[in-house]
């Protein structure tokens, strides 16, 4: 549309130009072609002004749109409050809403003790407890959102079972000759079960097998348990009789003996030891 506008201005200056050469053209033949070129220059410029002014057909405006949710409810707290990927501690913490901060509440807890936020601190939603939450705005058309699976929590680790065992000696208890055996519990748990086997290893006699109800005695040489358990840390005795004073022969105090002591914790693990030795 420009160029056919021009073009009709170019050819009227040479239709000008031409007729000034041109014999035979009067002074006003000449003023009435300059009078129709002006006229044409402003009516031509007059047109482009007005079309500048018009948006063309099908052309597309930009707009500057904004995200913001107009009208949805806000939640501020009294307290900084955890924001976590579900309601409770079993969930991660993965941003902070704190006092002064608010944010945008998207869902509900089914029970009312959680809000559904817009992460304060990162992107996505995370659930804030409700203890200390005050929440502007009508939350009544807010979906109740369902938690995601519990983290599977790795399981915790047991307390160490342990003890030393060691020989102690023998010694007389009336008519009976006892055997004792120190134990120090080393682990992190209460002993309170004793099994123990005293074998004659040369002989191949059992001198005594038996399970020890209250196992522990507080003396090296104490001839009746008084400790029904030994806690952690703790140190004490085992005594079991193993023959009388006229039953053993004086050539046992030189045989090879081992004893088999299993300990047990109230939670029912149990620990073995065996222990080889001389009673001279």
């Amino acid at each position: 549309m420009l160029r056919s506008r021009l073009a009709i201005i170019l050819s009227l200056m040479v239709l000008i130009l031409a007729a000034c050469n041109f014999p035979g053209t009067s002074p006003e033949d000449m003023g009435r072609l300059y009078t129709a070129a002006a006229q044409t220059i402003v009516a031509e410029a007059t047109l482009t002004a007005a079309g500048q002014s018009q948006v063309p057909a099908g052309s597309v405006e930009a707009t500057l749109t904004l995200t913001t949710s107009p009208g949805a409810p806000i939640v501020e707290v009294s307290v900084d409050t955890n924001c976590r990927t579900g309601p409770g501690e079993p969930y991660d913490i993965v941003g902070y809403l704190l006092v002064g901060e608010s944010a945008e509440v998207v869902g509900r807890g089914e029970w009312g003790q959680f809000w559904v936020v817009e992460n304060p601190d990162g992107s996505g939603l995370c659930w804030l407890w409700a203890q200390y939450a005050a929440v502007e705005g009508d939350t009544s058309a807010l979906p109740v959102m369902t938690p995601p699976p519990t983290p599977t929590l790795a399981a915790a680790e047991p307390l160490v079972l342990s003890y030393v065992a060691e020989y102690q000696g023998y010694f007389a208890c009336g008519d009976d000759f006892h055997m004792s055996f120190l134990i120090g519990n080393d682990g992190q748990v209460e002993l309170d079960f004793v099994e123990i086997g005293v074998h004659d290893l040369t002989s191949e006699v059992v001198l005594f097998e038996g399970v020890c109800h209250i196992p522990f005695v507080s003396g090296p040489e104490g001839c009746e348990p008084d400790l029904e358990s030994l806690g952690p840390g703790g140190v004490a005795f085992i005594s079991v009789p193993v023959g009388s004073t006229d039953f053993l022969p004086p050539e046992f105090w030189h045989h090879d003996v081992g004893a088999r002591i299993r300990i047990c914790s109230p939670d029912g693990r149990c620990l073995e030891k065996l222990l080889y030795f001389v009673p001279e």
